[in-house]
């Protein structure tokens, strides 16, 4: 087959052969051997148009799809016509400077920073809205042993004989009771045994002997050994010891919600009589 002719300067329309594709693409750069020979304007419905890089008889390959490679002959140009204000064929370059597409890189990356910071920032002021909500919600210790009263008597705690609901009896009302008593008394001992905290409450109740009487005492102490030999021996007592189990955690939370709250009442009246005070001083 005879080389397909190239005037110079000129680009030359392929067409692939019937049941057959361009395999090249836009842009690209064609070698024939070791040399970059042809580059390829661009790729249509029309065909592929070829831009020649330097005169020479080449053989292309690999143009459609299972297509042999095909000559071309790019003639030189004459000296004596050349223009020298045409620029040369050659690969497609960038349209716009380099610089401008570094601006354009550092803007987005500025835009991507922005929007990290501002989603940061209303992330941490929505965790912080929702720990002031935490705070206001948080329970004290008489609602909480009213909702756990609530919880045993719905699902009837104690006419379950089995040992899961009997922990679960004991060991959640002697933990209310604990936090029940601190706050009456005013003191903290979140890790002592039962036998240390009986010890702690015992000399509390030396300092607020009006809190609870030497009996209520005494009374309290057994419960509470009662809830330590449940707890940690799982034993299931039987169905009269845990009625009156259950009475004794609802009087004594009665009582003693019923003193915190008149503790309570009463400091904020000091308060506001405090502030009163303050105020009317010249």
């Amino acid at each position: 087959m005879d080389p397909i002719l190239i005037p110079p300067g000129n680009t030359q329309l392929w067409k692939c052969p019937a049941g057959s594709e361009p395999s090249v693409t836009k842009g690209q750069v064609l070698k024939s051997g070791d040399k970059a020979s042809m580059y390829v304007v661009d790729v249509g419905p029309d065909g592929i148009i070829l831009g020649p890089l330097l005169p020479g008889d080449f053989e292309i390959a690999g143009l459609c799809k299972d297509q042999p490679a095909i000559r071309f002959q790019v003639e030189a140009p004459d000296p004596n016509k050349v223009d020298k204000n045409v620029q040369p064929l050659g690969p497609v370059t960038m349209p716009y400077p380099w610089w401008l597409w570094l601006v354009l890189l550092f803007a987005v990356l500025l835009a991507a920073a922005i929007a990290w910071l501002v989603r940061r920032l209303l992330s941490a002021k929505e965790e912080s809205s929702l720990g002031l909500s935490a705070t206001r919600l948080r329970k004290t210790s008489t609602e909480k042993m009213q909702i756990f009263l609530s919880k045993a008597e719905h699902q009837k705690l104690v006419e379950q004989s089995d040992v899961a609901n009997s922990q679960i009896l004991y060991s959640e009302s002697l933990k209310l009771l604990r936090a029940l008593l601190q706050e009456a008394y005013g003191f903290k001992a979140p890790g002592a045994t039962t036998t240390e905290f009986i010890g702690e409450l015992k000399a509390q109740a030396l300092r607020k002997a009006n809190l609870m009487s030497a009996l209520q005492l005494a009374q309290l102490e057994s419960a509470f050994m009662q809830a330590k030999q449940v707890t940690y021996a799982r034993e299931v007592p039987d169905l009269e010891t845990r009625r009156s189990y259950l009475k004794s955690v609802k009087d004594f939370s009665e009582h003693l919600s019923s003193k915190i709250a008149a503790a309570t009442a009463a400091a904020d009246e000091n308060a506001k009589k405090n502030r009163f005070k303050r105020k009317k001083k010249p």
